[in-house]
């Protein structure tokens, strides 16, 4: 992005974005919105999570002689069916404990919003040092950091949707089973 006073050149079709106080509050305000989905998605993932150790609760009232090996020495229709939908439980139940991992520990996605608001140089500048890179921010420079974080969130808020979904679904079908 280039920066010209009082507007930003979008990288699509180089057309000058304006500037102004009430498109910066509309900014944040969306900005907001995404860290809300972010921690909605966070919400699902840990009821999946709980509702899976139900699953998981449920495989203890199978009866305690059925074992893999009970099954294989003495095959009856009832105990194959039993065993065999345990198994099925147990991998959809992984699978789900997966999918609900990937939700909470979403892959490193890069940050391109500015070093002001990179959180590892946060944590390493003292809150003098990052109060004067703060207050020397343009209006321009401010809006493009609050563009970029919007960007990123979105990223992150789309990662963790598609593995909410997929969680729940995997749930469902060892509901079913």
């Amino acid at each position: 992005m280039t920066y010209r006073l009082g507007e930003i050149t979008l990288p699509t079709d180089g057309t000058p974005y304006p500037v102004t106080e009430e498109r910066i509050e509309v900014l944040i305000r969306l900005l907001r919105e995404m860290l809300t989905d972010v921690r909605r998605s966070d919400r699902h993932a840990q009821v999946v999570s709980g509702a899976t150790a139900l699953l998981v609760a449920s495989l203890a009232i199978t009866p305690r002689d059925l074992t893999l090996t009970a099954v294989l020495l003495d095959p009856t229709p009832l105990s194959v069916t039993i065993m065999l939908l345990n198994i099925v439980m147990i991998t959809l139940v992984v699978a789900t404990t997966f999918a609900n991992l990937m939700t909470l520990r979403p892959r490193h996605i890069p940050s391109s919003g500015g070093v002001v608001c990179n959180f590892g140089t946060i944590a390493a500048w003292t809150v003098e040092h990052y109060a004067r890179e703060y207050a020397a921010l343009t209006p321009e420079q401010h809006a493009s950091m609050i563009l970029q974080l919007i960007r990123l969130n979105g990223m992150v808020v789309a990662y963790k949707r598609k593995w909410v979904r997929l969680s729940a679904q995997i749930f469902l079908a060892a509901v079913v089973v």
